[in-house]
């Protein structure tokens, strides 16, 4: 098992160093994906048939040897991706909130220390980290 994932790791890094000269875009990235489905898909039924894995990979790259075509189906220019904006709750209110927590607890004669001070803001921190 463990050398059929190293060769899908070779046919992985074969398509990285094929895509790598376009522009990253949605349509490149499906087809990319579409071409890796298809290419396990042979290698799985290659290995099925009795080849060894890594006679299976050569020969499957081989095969998908020449990709010029590619030139033909793929955006050749940038598109601009949507990307996922953040909104995080401003840090004075995560340390107010702490400060809260620990004024709490230690106002009933029981002292939790700096470091669980820390460890609380730590966690108030991941709590108030809101990604939309």
């Amino acid at each position: 098992m463990r050398e059929v994932d190293n060769n899908r790791r070779e046919i992985d890094l074969y398509l990285e160093k094929t895509f790598e000269d376009y522009p990253v875009t949605k349509r490149n990235i499906e087809i990319k994906e579409k071409i890796r489905e298809n290419m396990y898909l042979g290698f799985d039924e290659m290995i099925k048939n009795g080849l060894k894995p890594r006679d299976a990979r050569e020969k499957l790259l081989s095969e998908f040897s020449d990709m010029s075509e590619l030139k033909e189906v793929l955006d050749l220019e940038e598109e601009e991706l949507p990307v996922k904006k953040t909104k995080r709750v401003p840090t004075f209110k995560i340390l107010l909130a702490a400060l809260l927590i620990f004024f709490l607890f230690s106002g009933n004669g029981r002292n939790i220390g700096f470091w669980s001070f820390i460890i609380i803001i730590i966690i108030i921190d991941n709590l108030f980290d809101k990604r939309s």
